[in-house]
């Protein structure tokens, strides 16, 4: 893990050698295709299907290369409307997670000039992020998630608008409950995605 991390962020530097930009942006996700699982002591499993809007902030520091290739190192913060690691798994209403991400990733970017403003993009990209559990014999919950999409780049001058959608798929560990007859939680999640930000080039 950490040998892959020092290449990605050596890569990423590499090619932030030729422009770089910072930039933000507000996303808005509803799940799709997604569901909690619960392994029981005794060996049965339930799985229960979940929908969940989420809202959050992407900050990022990113760079150009030659063939219009772009890199971004990125950190988020997401809120869910809901609960993903329910303290019953029966009952929703039992809130048991803070429903808060923080998320480090890594993201690449091939942007397809079509004139000196518009730019279509595909992007692609991975992300690790964590949040506060009560309840459990962890602490926190933690995920790793790539993602794939497609967008567009609206530059005027140093300052830039870039939209994406994106789909991401999320794989959150396993989580026990704090009773002597241990069961684990597990999440499946996919997401789809819509962000709007800013970019200022330097």
């Amino acid at each position: 893990m950490k040998k892959t991390v020092l290449i990605t962020l050596l890569s990423a530097i590499s090619l932030m050698a030729q422009g770089a930009y910072m930039g933000f942006a507000i996303e808005g996700s509803q799940t799709f295709r997604s569901h909690q699982e619960q392994q029981a002591f005794a060996g049965t499993t339930e799985q229960k299907d979940f929908e969940q809007n989420a809202y959050g902030l992407k900050i990022l520091i990113g760079g150009e290369a030659e063939g219009n290739l772009r890199t971004n190192l990125t950190f988020g913060m997401t809120q869910y409307e809901g609960d993903l690691f329910p303290k019953d798994f029966s009952d929703e209403d039992q809130h048991k997670d803070n429903g808060f991400i923080y998320s480090f990733g890594f993201e690449m970017m091939k942007a397809f000039p079509v004139s000196a403003v518009f730019m279509p993009t595909i992007v692609g990209g991975f992300d690790f992020g964590f949040m506060d559990l009560e309840g459990y014999v962890q602490d926190n919950a933690n995920y790793t998630a790539w993602k794939l999409g497609v967008g567009m780049l609206n530059r005027m001058n140093m300052i830039e608008l870039e939209t994406q959608i994106f789909l991401r798929h999320r794989a959150w560990g396993d989580y026990n409950y704090e009773q002597a007859l241990t069961q684990n939680i597990t999440v499946q999640e996919n997401t789809i995605n819509l962000s709007i930000g800013l970019n200022f080039h330097y």
